[in-house]
């Protein structure tokens, strides 16, 4: 049993909804959010997998989808936009990252794909040092995984 945020409280037979409730078995988050009007915290048994989206359903919900490494990045040229990943990116193919700090409004989906072989040079500051230098408070970096990450000093 473990706690996660962000699933509606839903019976077991994900058919009706509750202020709280015990979810079991194996469901896509999805699924479960689907069937259900309010968003709040459960308790669950069992294993929750993230329902990708597709990039048609990305693109209506008013993302830019990145399909390569070149795409990602380009995030840096305008990171007030919703971006959403439909594949791993391997960041050994991508130079010139740097410390980007992301801008009111943005927002990255990772859709349940990686970021993989990132590497960090540090510099004075370490502590804002990342994927991201800094995310302001209106953005948002979701369901991203990070693969193979070495931060070098």
């Amino acid at each position: 049993t473990g706690k996660v945020g962000g699933i509606a409280g839903c019976s077991s037979e994900i058919t009706s909804c509750s202020s709280s409730a015990t979810v079991t078995g194996n469901y896509q988050i999805g699924e479960i959010a689907g069937n259900c009007s309010s968003i709040t915290d459960s308790y669950f048994t069992g294993k929750l997998v993230m329902k990708k989206i597709t990039e048609d359903e990305a693109t209506a919900a008013g993302y830019t989808v990145i399909k390569s490494e070149a795409d990602f990045a380009n995030i840096k040229n305008n990171l007030t936009k919703k971006y959403c990943l439909m594949c791993d990116i391997d960041f050994s193919k991508i130079s010139g990252w740097g410390n980007v700090t992301t801008k009111s409004g943005f927002e990255l989906n990772g859709n349940g794909y990686s970021i993989n072989n990132l590497r960090i040079n540090s510099e004075e500051n370490a502590d804002m040092t990342g994927l991201f230098k800094d995310i302001v408070s209106d953005s948002t970096v979701v369901n991203l995984n990070l693969k193979n990450v070495l931060q070098q000093f």
